[in-house]
């Protein structure tokens, strides 16, 4: 049986998401006000005001494949809100994210996950922009808001002696449902966020993607990829914990690659250190 093995070289794009999905994230935990709590948090009401307006953060994760190779990886990452106030009266603000994400190494046999998953492989660049609209009072507020994500990633692998490389391009729409609690320095957070991606194979690589993946540049293996999931994350202060289930749609004659079709899950924890906010 022919054997490929993957591993992720520089995005094609630089500048969101996971983040995931890669780039997306929670509201950032910003410096206190004089009453001792979050800025964003006003007397009973959340007020976007408050909210820093941009920020960058270090983050270090392992996910599904890292855990597997006890491979750590890193990621860098920030936000910036063009609005934030009000809409009809409701606490309102955009986020717009990016992220870069750099783990240590891939596997062949994490290959489908590799291709599927932003967050997922050596390097990926995502970015993500959410409409949230906040409601509750203090401590308990409920975020919720449609959100799209844009992922690009650049993946070289070989199948026995032919080295080949292509890329990917990883279009996401969903609705993000947020818990927020906060009281004093405690920050908690849930969130789930069910999704539609389309994943597309452009050209230059189709050829390549084909035979890394089936040993024929010829092969019937679909170039478009769509499937539906939902992320869950879990968010104390400056940790995190998620999961990402995706379902893969599309029939035999599309996706004979085994494992490609059906489910998959990546799941993962996140350490955020604060760079800077303004």
């Amino acid at each position: 049986m022919k054997q490929f093995y993957f591993f992720l070289i520089s995005a094609l794009m630089s500048g969101s998401l996971s983040a995931q999905m890669s780039s997306r994230s929670f509201v950032p935990f910003s410096p206190v006000n004089a009453g001792g709590g979050p800025r964003f948090v006003g007397a009973t009401q959340f007020d976007a005001t408050g909210l820093p307006t941009f920020g960058l953060y270090g983050i270090g994760n392992t996910n599904t494949e890292t855990f597997n190779e006890i491979n750590a990886s890193g990621k860098l990452s920030g936000y910036i809100r063009p609005f934030k106030g009000t809409i009809k009266g409701i606490p309102a603000f955009v986020d717009i994210n990016f992220g870069f994400n750099v783990n240590a190494s891939n596997t062949d046999s994490l290959a489908v996950s590799t291709i599927l998953f932003p967050d997922v492989g050596k390097n990926s660049f995502s970015a993500s922009t959410t409409l949230n609209f906040v409601f509750g009072n203090k401590p308990n507020y409920y975020l919720v808001g449609p959100f799209y994500e844009f992922a690009n990633k650049t993946i070289k692998g070989r199948n026995e002696d032919s080295t080949r490389n292509f890329y990917t391009l990883n279009n996401s729409f969903g609705l993000n449902l947020q818990y927020l609690f906060v009281e004093g320095n405690d920050k908690v957070s849930f969130a789930i966020s069910p999704y539609l991606a389309f994943l597309d194979v452009p050209n230059p690589g189709k050829e390549d993607y084909k035979y890394l993946l089936t040993g024929d540049e010829d092969s019937p293996l679909a170039t478009s990829v769509n499937s539906w999931g939902a992320k869950v994350t879990f968010q104390y202060n400056y940790f995190q914990i998620f999961a990402d289930f995706r379902t893969v749609k599309g029939s035999e004659e599309e996706l004979p690659v085994s494992g490609f079709k059906g489910f998959h899950p990546n799941i993962g924890i996140v350490f955020n250190a604060e760079i800077f906010e303004k």
